[in-house]
């Protein structure tokens, strides 16, 4: 069995890797939420920060070609948005994709879980 103090060293050290997660995620983003925000109005990255507030946990973003899941007709200025999306063993937890339509052709598309 784990003492108090053992216990209590592990979380902190399970926070401070999350943390670190979490920073290098928001690194390897960056770089590509830069270039959406250039390609786009301020009207549709307002919706694209919508779509990423709402979506939960999110990474792995990439510009991307073909979009997977099926269209979502959500009122999108560029048009649908599409969601490859399942659900975890409680039907209360969601992980998948959103790619959204950019003026290019081309899509950003991103990772979640909820």
């Amino acid at each position: 069995m784990f003492s108090e103090e053992e216990m209590l060293e592990t979380m902190h050290a399970e926070n401070v890797m999350r943390q670190q997660m979490a920073q290098e995620q928001t690194a390897r983003n960056a770089p590509v939420l830069a270039q959406v925000k250039a390609m786009v109005t301020p009207e549709v990255f307002a919706q694209i920060e919508e779509e990423l507030e709402e979506s939960g946990e999110v990474f792995d973003f990439e510009l991307v070609a073909k979009p997977a899941g099926e269209p979502q007709d959500n009122g999108f200025l560029l048009g649908d948005v599409y969601v490859d999306q399942s659900c975890g063993m409680s039907d209360d937890d969601f992980t998948g994709t959103v790619a959204i339509p950019l003026p290019d052709g081309r899509y950003f598309q991103f990772g979640f879980s909820c």
